[in-house]
């Protein structure tokens, strides 16, 4: 996943199996193929390579997921939380920042 995020971090369009996580991080910023099938891998980039409009939109739309929605600086506040939560420990941090919306 580390190698999807740099490449939608380069608004590179990207090929992928049909994954969770792919489809999570990317978005409309990929082409998804069938789960270990080679073929309808290469079919995807065969398309995409015919196809340079549609390679640069979905550069765009990867580069713009990277920075507006999955930088750390958007992460770190669900972080954060989740430990929080995780150890019991949300009220006393909030009470520690004097906030109570429970973002840090």
């Amino acid at each position: 996943m580390n190698k999807m995020m740099e490449y939608m971090a380069l608004g590179k369009a990207i090929v992928s199996f049909d994954l969770k996580e792919a489809r999570y991080s990317a978005h409309d910023a990929a082409l998804y193929a069938r789960p270990n099938d080679a073929t309808d891998f290469a079919r995807n980039v065969c398309w995409l390579l015919d196809h340079p409009e549609e390679r640069q939109r979905m550069g765009e739309l990867g580069r713009l997921r990277v920075s507006n929605a999955l930088s750390w600086e958007h992460s770190v506040p669900e972080l954060l939380r989740a430990y929080d939560h995780g150890l019991g420990l949300g009220s006393q941090r909030r009470a520690a920042n004097g906030t109570s919306s429970g973002r840090t």
